[in-house]
């Protein structure tokens, strides 16, 4: 499966005021924060606390075993606004 069919797969009405995209490198910050919340964390076992945003950078940064920096498939997907700001809590 490529992230286009991936894409094609998902369904969004067309007034929503959200998107989705590929994490990037400069959502640390919003990851991090996420990350640290008390109810993501009661899910996300193993992850250390606090997580920093030295820490999101380097999770942001690892592809899925056998994919490199130009494989078309990505782990992550960021949900974003309408002016590309990673949205969630």
């Amino acid at each position: 499966m490529t992230s286009a069919d991936l894409m094609a797969s998902i369904e969004v009405s067309a007034d929503c005021e959200v998107g989705l995209r590929r994490l990037h490198a400069r959502d640390a910050a919003r990851f991090a924060e996420a990350l640290n919340d008390p109810v993501i964390r009661y899910w996300m076992h193993g992850v250390p606390d606090p997580y920093t945003e030295v820490e999101a950078h380097e999770s942001l940064s690892v592809r899925p075993e056998g994919a490199d920096n130009t494989s078309d498939l990505y782990w992550a997907w960021a949900v974003v606004d309408s002016e590309d700001r990673l949205q969630g809590k």
